[in-house]
């Protein structure tokens, strides 16, 4: 059992009526639980806790032609919990001690002219631990502790040290999309998109020894079209995604503990693909 408070503070205020800056402070939590595990060791895992400390903007210039809404945030984690596999293959929960997360986001969108809108959204963050983690719960100082692993070199000191990115976290992550609407032909309204996403490459684990053994998740960036028109209530729409056939890996894991099995298996992007939609709306 535990108890706490989660309180959340939001002001804002509008300079003008197209401009509105607020401030937010929020605190949340997930409850602990019970592993199901033989494991010796492994006990049940607590609470953990996040305070949110964000400013952020809405705004909105050129006549309502562009919109740009962003936000500063730092994120207080205490106690945060992840997840690794243990004996058997059985997912294991913990906690992994204290770290922080600051970012900026954004969102653009532009219409450019009565047939173009551009649109752009991106993210970067900080996201790091701020105490080691040793392994064992409560213990952040290990300076001398040695992580062996069988298919990876000897790594001695803090599981993963503070400073660590913390996994399946790219510092940036943003799309562009781009979209032409053709003149009026015959009562069809044809159109033409392309969006680019991308984001930086990401750790598949906490532990530095794991990933040292299973490898980063590269960067990429996918490339989709598409091409319609719309008439009264029903559209027509050519779809081609991952226009350039790239096989980018959207996640990395092992499928048993890297220490004893060194085979990293990875979920690949869907390969270029064409496709025809139909829409009706009633």
């Amino acid at each position: 059992t535990s108890s706490g408070t989660v309180p959340r503070l939001n002001l804002t205020y509008k300079i003008t009526p197209d401009t509105m800056v607020y401030a937010t402070f929020s605190k949340g939590f997930r409850p602990g639980g019970v592993n199901r595990t033989a494991q010796v060791g492994i006990g049940p895992y607590q609470a953990d806790y996040l305070k949110n400390y964000e400013i952020g903007w809405k705004t909105q210039w050129f006549d309502h032609r562009l919109r740009w809404n962003g936000a500063i945030f730092d994120e207080e984690w205490k106690n945060f919990q992840f997840s690794f596999l243990g004996l058997n293959s059985v997912t294991i929960i913990v906690n992994g001690g204290s770290a922080r997360i600051r970012g900026v986001e954004n969102e653009l969108e532009w219409v450019a002219t009565n047939n173009l809108t551009l649109s752009t959204s991106f993210t970067f963050l900080d996201p790091r631990l701020t105490t080691n983690y040793c392994g064992t719960q409560g213990v952040t100082n290990c300076p001398t502790q040695v992580s062996t692993e069988a298919f990876g070199p000897n790594f001695i000191g803090p599981q993963a040290p503070a400073g660590t990115n913390l996994p399946i976290t790219s510092k940036f992550k943003g799309n562009m999309v781009a979209r032409y609407s053709f003149d009026e032909v015959a009562g069809w309204k044809p159109f033409g998109q392309a969006a680019w996403v991308y984001q930086t490459q990401t750790a598949p684990t906490l532990r530095v020894d794991e990933t040292q053994v299973m490898g980063m998740q590269p960067a990429y960036g996918l490339v989709d079209l598409a091409f319609g028109a719309s008439i009264k209530q029903s559209m027509l729409q050519f779809v081609v995604t991952n226009v350039a056939d790239r096989r980018a890996q959207l996640s990395r894991f092992a499928q048993t503990v890297p220490a004893a099995d060194n085979q990293t298996y990875i979920i690949p992007a869907q390969p270029r693909t064409f496709a025809i939609k139909f829409g009706q709306k009633f």
